[in-house]
């Protein structure tokens, strides 16, 4: 929207400055020639909006300097700044200088703003645009209570004159005089199509001579003739769209003036004598009409300039012909069509203070999506554990409807991971000097450090097999993003820890455990194809098994999929979406499966919400739910995703956390909704 804003305001600026220009160089010209050129702008301008149907061209535009982090995909990682220990200058992980951070934070923070200023700007402009239409929906309104309360004038010497008057202007069809209280000066009305003309006049105009009626008559029925009414409105429009240009008004004013003259201009032509017609203007001039939205033939703003006009006899009064108007007609496609067409220079230089996805025209949602994003990050960096690098919560497990705390408080493995991989989602990278860049290499170094307790398992004080499979998660998306060897050899301790505690039935809470559920297996599974994906070593037959695991607690005809493999184990949200999640890209499930599976979650996604609002079983939930959404076509979980991010974005607290009533804490759920956000 703000792209259009100033590509607009930009084109219409060009459109009005042109015109004035046209004029001045016509300055020696009549009225007419002067206000049609007007016309010939309020019209282009009110094209402008339509210029998106033409081919476009712009001017070459040096592509925009990218804030560091923005590709971040393509540097390597840095080892030694993973650790937090200082980044070499030489040997293997040495790399250029980054732009300073400071630098990069106020990229960022600019690119933020920009987005948020612009639509504000947009709004002013589009409430501008209404408010200068409301003059012109109060005339109206005016015109048409007066109308219904004014009476005909039958008057003969009226009729005579009028009848005669249409003839001389050629008018095809004879207007209606209107006589009624409310207006002292004669005014005209034919701007509807479909809707008769007439001509509204005050109550003293059952007494005027012949004279006056003649030449009242003579210029009321020349706006009719030239069609006044339309380009009125016509402009009236062109200036509410334009209107923060002070030189929009400014011609709106200049073309009401020239418009009347023109009229005096035809009048004399058809015979009124320049010192009679004066008299007339100056006997009229009692009475304004500006709360009306027709043609008066008295404005007492511009009456001594028309009455200089009316006397001088040098004054050239004779109207653009056919030919002059042919050639006005061909110039102004000349220039406006081009300038119209014109869409590079400012779109480009805007959208280089604009944030990518911005300029690439994000949703509403998608762009309130972003801005949680960035405040749940930014909560998230401020509750990190300073002198661990992790994030501190309560370490237990789901016990009924409650959350059975065994450490209250402590550095948490899932909640770390799971806070890491909102930072990386979100853009964060760790050999980038910022604060999001730190926390993450902090975090990152508690997980390795941890994970030495016991060859590959990423254990601390109690946490369990789920936060080792999330740190296994996040491990393979920083090793995908580029491969160090130091960091990669620690990741693959932690595949094969997983790996070699895989057992018949999958894996549960504590490693080595014969029994398993589909919560702890699906989530080792998704780690280990990350893991995969990264360039991990995984061993294709522990992906089968797993697979195969999965799909035992699987009911083919609801679609559904239970905590465990026997027949009365329990069926939840989470249960199926953690199904879905491992299955829905492989050929093991049946089409219409799939179909009842998807449409169990739509039906009872939003139920489950609601009833554990802010509880872990909810997070659990949605985050096993946004893992199988990416396994679907996005077109038949469309539903279901807008109502999971919409779910998000008003439950969001001002500090940006999200709320957790029962479970790990704020950071947890804080961490889970930047990521269900973000996919």
């Amino acid at each position: 929207m703000q792209t259009i804003l100033i590509e607009f305001l930009f084109k219409a600026a060009c459109v009005w400055l042109i015109g004035f220009a046209a004029v001045y160089a016509a300055r020696r010209g009549s009225a007419a020639t002067r206000e049609r050129i007007w016309r010939f702008v309020c019209v282009a301008v009110l094209l402008l909006p339509a210029a998106a149907l033409l081919p476009g061209w712009s001017l070459p535009v040096a592509p925009a300097q990218v804030s560091p982090g923005r590709h971040a995909a393509t540097e390597p990682i840095r080892a030694d700044a993973v650790r937090g220990l200082p980044v070499p200058v030489e040997g293997p992980f040495a790399e250029p200088p980054l732009a300073p951070a400071s630098v990069a934070r106020a990229t960022a923070s600019d690119a933020r703003l920009w987005p948020s200023v612009a639509r504000s700007l947009a709004w002013i402009w589009l409430i501008g645009s209404a408010l200068v239409l409301v003059p012109l929906l109060r005339g109206l309104l005016a015109l048409w209570r007066w109308r219904r309360r004014a009476q005909p004038l039958s008057d003969e010497c009226w009729s005579s004159e009028l009848a005669a008057a249409r003839a001389e202007h050629g008018l095809a069809r004879e207007p209606r005089l209107l006589l009624g209280d409310g207006i002292r000066v004669p005014m005209v009305w034919g701007g509807l199509p479909g809707l008769r003309p007439f001509v509204a006049l005050p109550p003293a105009a059952a007494q005027w001579d012949r004279a006056r009626i003649r030449g009242v008559l003579l210029h009321e029925l020349a706006h009719l003739r030239r069609r006044d009414g339309q380009m009125h409105m016509l402009a009236r429009f062109a200036v509410a769209l334009s209107w923060p240009l002070p030189f929009a008004w400014a011609a709106w004013r200049r073309m009401l003036a020239l418009c009347e003259r023109a009229c005096d201009d035809l009048a004399l032509e058809l015979g009124e004598r320049p010192s009679t017609y004066a008299s007339h203007l100056l006997a009229l001039a009692q009475g304004d009409a500006d709360g009306f939205a027709a043609t008066a033939m008295v404005r007492t703003r511009d009456l001594e300039g028309r009455i200089e006009a009316i006397l001088d006899e040098r004054c050239p009064r004779r109207p653009p012909g056919p030919r002059a108007t042919g050639l006005a007609v061909l110039a102004a496609l000349l220039v406006f069509v081009p300038i119209a067409a014109f869409g590079g220079v400012v779109a480009a230089e805007l959208d280089a203070g604009l944030d990518e996805a911005e300029a690439a025209g994000e949703s509403a949602q998608d762009r309130a999506a972003r801005a949680a994003i960035e405040r749940g990050v930014d909560f998230l960096v401020a509750a990190q554990d300073a002198e661990s690098g992790a994030w501190r919560a309560d370490i237990g497990y789901k016990l009924n409807s409650s959350y059975r705390t065994l450490t209250e408080g402590a550095p948490h493995v899932g909640v770390t991971a799971l806070a890491l991989t909102a930072l990386l989602e979100a853009g964060a990278r760790p050999w980038t000097d910022d604060a999001r860049g730190r926390a993450l290499a902090r975090g990152t170094s508690f997980l390795l450090s941890v994970a030495r307790t016991e060859p590959g398992y990423v254990q601390f004080q109690g946490s369990r097999m789920k936060g080792h499979a999330l740190a296994l998660t996040y491990l393979a998306k920083l090793v995908a993003l580029r491969p160090d060897p130091d960091l990669r050899a620690a990741a693959q301790t932690v595949v094969d820890f997983t790996v070699r505690t895989q057992m018949a039935k999958g894996w549960r809470y504590q490693p080595y455990t014969m029994d398993g559920d589909i919560h702890v297996s699906a989530l080792q599974l998704l780690a280990l194809e990350a893991a995969r994906d990264a360039g991990l070593d995984v061993p294709v037959r522990s992906l089968e098994r797993a697979r195969a695991t999965i799909r035992a607690f699987a009911d083919p005809e609801t679609g559904t999929f239970r905590y465990q493999s026997g027949q009365h184990a329990r069926v939840t949200v989470a249960t199926t979406a953690a199904g879905w999640a491992c299955l829905g890209t492989t050929e093991l499930m049946e089409e219409s499966t799939r179909k009842a599976g998807l449409a169990y979650l739509v039906r009872e996604m939003p139920k489950h919400d609601e009833r554990w609002f802010g509880h872990y079983v909810a997070w659990h939930a949605s985050y096993l739910v946004a893992h199988a959404l990416r396994t679907w076509p996005e077109a038949e979980t469309a539903k279901l995703a807008a109502g999971l991010h919409e779910r998000l974005l008003k439950s969001q607290a001002k500090d940006g956390s999200w709320p957790n009533r029962a479970g790990p804490g704020l950071a947890y759920s804080t961490a889970v909704g930047c990521i269900l956000l973000a996919r």
